[in-house]
């Protein structure tokens, strides 16, 4: 069984969030949503991220706009719902440890 699953949902492509996906003023980045067991701290898997504006990133992540956003930032219960809907995948906080990291 997988570590993740693809979340079934009617209104793909909709967001119910303040934030807009469309910013034209700044560059789209690579990320990777990175995987640890909970319990174990062992390394299961990661997601590739589509790109996304970097501005959107910041303001997910509640960082200034300066912040190129190269490092790791843990992905929490205040995030989880919006990366669920930007990705497609069902994240499961209570097993798993999730991190949005920069992609080289």
């Amino acid at each position: 069984m997988s570590y993740y699953s693809k979340k079934e949902s009617s209104n793909k492509g909709s967001l119910n969030h303040p934030i807009s996906l469309k910013n034209t003023n700044s560059v789209p980045v690579t990320h990777r949503i990175r995987i640890y067991d909970r319990a174990s701290y062992d390394f299961i898997g990661q997601h590739e991220v589509m790109p996304i504006d970097i501005q959107v990133l910041q303001k997910i992540f509640d960082v200034s706009p300066d912040n190129p956003m190269l490092l790791s930032y843990r992905i929490t219960q205040k995030q989880v719902a919006l990366i669920e809907r930007l990705t497609g995948l069902n994240l499961d906080l209570e097993k798993y440890q999730y991190f949005m990291d920069y992609d080289i």
